[in-house]
């Protein structure tokens, strides 16, 4: 009989230890979700007050590379602005936009570090524009072309407009393309002085130019050679008078100026005297 007693005391003891830990069990539970949504909540304020101050926005957008499609038109199409999240954009997503533009052959987008991005574009490499039967074309470094839209052209900057070679003749299609090599080895700084570019052939050299310059002078080269003028700036400091005429005829002579006659008449400029290298 009393051996009956203790073993309902014990189970009762069991039964109120069983009873204790499911109680705490239930209670550090309670107490983990109560931490969890705490937590959760937490998150949610700073998150909304981060996303509210100014520390969420971008600060600088630089973009970098880009010589012929205009910088305010690679801003709007990327759709970031100063009031864009830093750490809400996608890279990959701004870049497909970008390379959707004929003109752009690579963009990388990328974050800096202190809420700047940067955008770097490789374009494809335009040397000239020309007009073919009313529609304007821009010339490729390959010797390409590719039609300009009215949406291109108000993005797009200026280059050297071609005249004399726009025609799909063999001749001046070969012509044309090799001026494209050419000035492809010009720099994108001179190239964006050079107004006009003429095509001037003379009796006894067919692939002469004459490159009307945004300061108002004139160059005289072969096509062969149009590299040369890569020392346009140096030269052009060093003139004395404005209107004046500078041409090269290849790499073993020195670059000459003279006075410019009626552009309309001009054939060749009137030597005066050649240019002395610069040391």
């Amino acid at each position: 009989m009393e051996k009956g007693r203790d073993d309902i005391v014990y189970t009762n003891q069991v039964d109120r230890q069983y009873m204790l830990q499911k109680r705490r069990k239930v209670q550090l539970e309670k107490r983990i979700k109560t931490s969890t949504w705490i937590l959760r909540l937490l998150f949610i304020v700073l998150s909304i007050a981060y996303l509210a101050s100014e520390y969420s926005r971008i600060k600088v957008i630089h973009i970098e590379g880009n010589n012929i499609v205009d910088t305010e038109y690679i801003k709007e199409t990327s759709g970031l602005t100063l009031e864009s999240y830093y750490y809400l954009f996608a890279p990959s997503i701004v870049e497909h936009k970008l390379k959707e533009n004929p003109f752009i052959r690579n963009v990388e987008v990328s974050r800096k570090g202190d809420n700047i991005v940067s955008i770097s574009v490789e374009e494809i490499q335009v040397v000239a524009s020309y007009t073919q039967e009313g529609q304007l074309y821009y010339l490729i470094s390959d010797g390409s072309s590719i039609a300009l839209t009215s949406e291109s052209i108000s993005y797009m900057n200026q280059v050297p407009y071609l005249i004399g070679l726009e025609s799909e003749e063999e001749h001046i299609v070969e012509l044309r393309k090799r001026l494209a090599s050419s000035l492809s080895q010009v720099n994108a700084d001179v190239l964006a002085l050079m107004s006009e570019i003429v095509w001037f052939p003379l009796s006894y050299d067919e692939t002469q130019l004459k490159i009307h310059m945004v300061d108002h002078n004139i160059v005289f080269v072969p096509i062969y050679y149009v590299d040369n003028v890569n020392d346009y700036r140096k030269i052009a400091t060093s003139l004395t008078s404005n209107e004046v005429c500078v041409f090269f005829d290849s790499d073993d002579l020195h670059p000459y100026v003279g006075d410019c006659l009626d552009s309309s008449e001009i054939s060749y400029p009137v030597i005066e005297e050649p240019l002395e290298d610069e040391e």
